[in-house]
């Protein structure tokens, strides 16, 4: 059920911004067609009118494409997500995934990645063959 999540909620999106396009046209030909019946008798008006509904339709189907927006990137998000938690898995397969949020700032020890650490003190990066911070002088 959960599977591919991600690629549903876009294909949804698809889905709902076509029909409310095609919906929106539909409506649009309507109002064009009921509104030539009921004025006849003034063309330029009938004119004006159509060019009105035109511009309206027009700008429903640009709001229902902008609109999926936010379904489509949340879709998308979730697909992210999935991908970066798969990756984790796969670089060490014996530990389960964890996505862990460290604010090298307010930990108690120093915050390691590659090559640097975060100051605990003042959380400037300083490389790891340093064991002092040269911005604040405190030690790891």
């Amino acid at each position: 059920m959960n599977k591919h999540v991600g690629r549903k909620i876009k294909v949804l999106a698809s889905i709902i911004m076509w029909v409310q396009i095609i919906a929106f046209v539909i409506a649009g030909i309507a109002l064009i067609i009921s509104g030539e019946k009921l004025i006849r008798f003034h063309s330029e008006l009938s004119v004006l009118i159509g060019v009105g509904i035109g511009i309206g339709v027009g700008i429903l189907v640009l709001f229902a494409w902008i609109s999926s927006w936010m379904l489509y990137g949340y879709g998308q998000l979730i697909d992210s997500t999935q991908n970066i938690e798969e990756m984790l898995r796969n670089s060490n397969p014996q530990q389960p995934a964890q996505l862990t949020y460290n604010n090298p700032v307010q930990s108690s020890s120093s915050y390691q990645t590659g090559g640097f650490y975060f100051c605990t003190h003042c959380g400037a990066k300083v490389p790891s063959n340093q064991p002092v911070c040269p911005s604040c002088g405190h030690s790891r």
